[in-house]
């Protein structure tokens, strides 16, 4: 049986990661969540710049979106090469049969097309999690371990890579509901969600 892996897309402070909560309580199997940050986490303080510098790995540049301060999160040659190695990660993960919430920033199109390659062997259902740019930083802001003005940034980028098979908006449905849309979408697509 092909492993199920739950692919969610969107910006910063969109509430992937309570919406994988909540696939890990309704799942009736064992549900694995990781994500990019998952990835980020274990770097060194020397794999990012959030002041304008170009580093190898992620750097922060300051640009102006719809007149207000925001940045574009860049991957440098480490950056991308993280991103490669977690998608060889997540496809020996589906490949040794384990159920997997992943939880995504898009930043660049050979991101989600080289996740869909390597998780060409997996029931993946690929979800769009939205919600209004004011929303994301209004949690930007309060979550308080997050840059401000990196939601903006992505906010218009994340979602041009690829279609969803199911599309949330965490500003009207609790991370519970989503879960639930998402389930109802896998059934739908697979028949045993």
């Amino acid at each position: 049986m092909a492993a199920t892996c739950i692919v969610l897309n969107g910006t910063s402070c969109s509430g992937k990661s309570s919406i994988a909560a909540a696939l890990q309580e309704l799942w009736p199997r064992p549900l694995q969540v990781t994500g990019i940050d998952t990835f980020l986490a274990s770097q060194s303080q020397r794999f990012f710049a959030i002041d304008g510098r170009v580093v190898a790995g992620f750097s922060w540049i300051p640009v102006t979106v719809d007149g207000q301060p925001a940045f574009d999160v860049v991957p440098g040659p480490l950056g991308l090469g993280m991103i490669k190695a977690s998608h060889a990660y997540w496809a020996a993960c589906a490949g040794a049969g384990l159920d997997q919430v992943i939880d995504d920033v898009w930043l660049v199109p050979d991101q989600a097309a080289g996740l869909q390659d390597a998780l060409v062997a997996a029931n993946t259902l690929w979800v769009g999690v939205h919600c209004p740019l004011a929303v994301a930083e209004r949690r930007e802001r309060e979550r308080g371990d997050r840059i401000v003005g990196t939601a903006r940034g992505q906010h218009a980028l994340v979602h041009t890579f690829r279609k969803y098979d199911v599309d949330v908006d965490t500003s009207v449905a609790t991370p519970q509901e989503c879960a639930e849309a998402i389930l109802t979408g896998l059934d739908a697509r697979f028949g045993d969600g």
